[in-house]
């Protein structure tokens, strides 16, 4: 295999179905943040991740609470509420624990939905010249065929709420297409989703 045909194999490989992580991309969907809040932010929040696997809800929540400490004071959900899945308790209950510590706000973060969509990808071809005793010529080579596979795009929610009548201050929302794993992918959205939120301006000290 000549010079051209290696870089293009190996250009082809690295956006193939079996090695999608290399290629996955994670955006900021879309955001909003209620402007009535950038004159009267929300002093201390915690931190709640929804997710089934404990470890990874406790070090979202670390990760997103050390990231806010820069404009407001933020507490994980987990040392109060231990591991316990706030959407499981009453809502009333959830306020009276967060204003006897004190805490105005409360930020929520986990996936959304997971979508789903077929596509195909066409066969790859190299040109390349040739030659024997009988002369020579320009041909196009097969690199690689044609295949179909399933692209998969994670939407992963962010929110924040006040703590005093649950409204609903700032949201965020980040798409990732093609993801090997979320954790692979989860220092960028949560940097993308704190990011906005400390922009947005409705956190202070």
């Amino acid at each position: 295999m000549n010079k051209r045909l290696a870089l293009t194999t190996l250009a082809t490989l690295a956006c193939s179905p079996w090695l999608l992580s290399a290629c996955s991309s994670t955006k900021l969907d879309n955001q909003w943040s209620d402007p009535r809040f950038t004159s009267q932010p929300l002093r201390h929040v915690l931190v709640f991740s929804r997710s089934k696997d404990i470890g990874v809800a406790r070090s979202v929540e670390q990760d997103i609470a050390a990231r806010l400490s820069g404009v407001t004071r933020a507490t994980p959900a987990y040392e109060i509420f231990n591991d316990t899945d706030l959407t499981t308790l009453p809502k009333a209950t959830i306020q009276a624990t967060l204003q006897k510590h004190q805490i105005d706000g409360l930020v929520m973060t986990g996936v959304s939905r997971t979508t789903y969509t077929e596509k195909y990808v066409p066969p790859e071809y190299a040109g390349g010249f040739w030659s024997d005793g009988w002369g020579g010529g320009w041909s196009d080579t097969l690199v690689t065929p044609g295949y179909n596979y399933t692209s998969t795009s994670t939407y992963v929610q962010g929110a924040l709420y006040a703590v005093a009548d649950g409204q609903l201050v700032w949201s965020a929302q980040t798409k990732t297409t093609d993801p090997s794993s979320l954790e692979d992918v989860r220092k960028d959205i949560i940097k993308l989703i704190v990011g906005n939120l400390m922009k947005s301006q409705v956190l202070g000290r």
